[in-house]
């Protein structure tokens, strides 16, 4: 039990009283609440782990990838190749 995350999606407030209990983080994420998810953002390095350049960049594109295919359903191959250099245009904007 120690030393493990757990990551509850929670949309009618049933273990919001467990997580202040164990001291946990609750974010709301309704329409109204002040935090956000950005699935563009790209996470931070993990400490005492040896990444190569672009790594981070790379693991990024392929989740938000992931994403869009669940969100349209079926993408055919020319799609996802679209969806990724958009992507890449994308982050290189920015």
């Amino acid at each position: 039990m120690l030393g493990h995350d757990v990551i509850v999606i929670d949309p009618e407030n049933e273990y919001k009283n467990l997580v202040d209990t164990v001291g946990g983080s609750y974010l709301n994420v309704s329409i109204n609440a002040t935090q956000r998810i950005n699935p563009f953002d790209l996470p931070l390095p993990f400490k005492d782990y040896e990444s190569h350049p672009g790594d981070l960049l790379r693991g990024g594109i392929m989740n938000l990838i992931g994403l869009f295919k669940l969100m349209l359903g079926k993408v055919s191959a020319t799609e996802e190749a679209i969806l990724e250099k958009a992507i890449v245009i994308t982050y290189s904007l920015k």
